[in-house]
């Protein structure tokens, strides 16, 4: 069984998708003449009635994300909110593979949020040291080159 690959219309054998995403043809959802869609373009017309793990932790920037809830997805996008924020407009789409990772609560979510920034916290200082010592190897180079340039000049 092959499925087509909406994005880059290249065909890809089923073995190579997630497992998840995987649907027999039994359980695929049903098309307009009742036989099963195989097409992601037609599948990702079709949104889930029931999400497992609703809440999400979606990326804002390094190191920090924000939790989001889940209202809709499809084979293409997530559909939803984020309850931190103050809701202005229609709810936002994105991409699944904007999702970080997916829980069953908010709690749980909030949680692994705050877990997650203490993990990235003990990080701090290497990264600090690795900065400073790319500054001096910077500087370095930069001595390295315009002496050079100038011996160059004095030789000519």
């Amino acid at each position: 069984m092959i499925w087509l690959n909406a994005t880059r219309a290249s065909l890809w054998p089923v073995a190579q998708l997630d497992a998840k995403r995987r649907a027999t043809l039994a359980d695929a959802p049903q098309g307009r003449r009742g036989e099963p869609m195989t097409d992601l373009r037609e599948r990702s017309k079709v949104v889930t009635d029931q999400i497992e793990k609703p809440w999400a932790l979606m990326r804002h920037h390094a190191g920090w994300a924000d939790v989001f809830r889940i209202e809709g997805e499809s084979a293409d996008a997530v559909t939803g909110y984020y309850p931190d924020r103050e809701t202005v407009g229609p709810p936002v789409s994105y991409s699944p593979r904007a999702v970080l990772a997916r829980f069953p609560t908010f709690e749980g979510a909030h949680a692994a949020r705050e877990g997650g920034v203490a993990e990235w916290r003990k990080h701090d200082v290497a990264v600090r040291e690795a900065e400073a010592a790319l500054k001096e190897a910077e500087k370095t180079r930069e001595k390295a080159w315009t002496d050079w340039l100038k011996a160059a000049a004095d030789a000519s």
